[in-house]
């Protein structure tokens, strides 16, 4: 993916973001987050900027992940408590819409055949506010380490 692709799906994460995670943002009044959007709107709009993204159409192809499954990972990761803030991104649209996370949590819930947990969520957390490397979660008993670098660096 080129300079001007990557800097066009980043501007579009983030107003997606401003969208999904109004009510847990940092300076949330009722009144933006009611003037927010559609939020429904909005998620279909992530998960086809997923979809046409080659690198995670890629990702997607290999566990045969579909629409649903980006739906699911995206409320998940709500639940499990991943809905953060981490430079002006919400970390569950981030986290689904970039290719090395997505292939990191399908990944975890292939071995696990279990939904996103409080685990796995803390460390999608540490990795985009701090920066710590992906690492396989304590139950995941895998040879081989998961690591990425946080995305999108060559914006900040």
């Amino acid at each position: 993916m080129g300079f001007f692709s990557r800097w066009k799906k980043f501007t579009k994460v983030i107003k997606l973001s401003r969208c999904l995670g109004a009510w847990s943002a940092p300076n949330a009044t009722v009144d933006s987050a009611f003037n927010s959007g559609n939020t429904a709107q909005a998620l279909r709009e992530l998960i086809q900027l997923v979809e046409s993204d080659r690198d995670c159409a890629a990702v997607l192809r290999t566990y045969n992940a579909t629409t649903r499954t980006l739906e699911d990972l995206f409320f998940e990761l709500e639940r499990a408590g991943a809905d953060h803030w981490a430079k002006n991104l919400y970390i569950p649209c981030v986290a689904i819409a970039d290719p090395q996370v997505l292939n990191y949590i399908l990944r975890v819930r292939a071995k696990t055949c279990r939904g996103i947990g409080k685990t796995v969520a803390a460390l999608i957390v540490g990795f985009y506010e701090q920066g710590q490397p992906l690492t396989p979660p304590p139950f995941e008993h895998d040879s081989e380490r998961l690591t990425t670098q946080p995305p999108f660096n060559d914006f900040d």
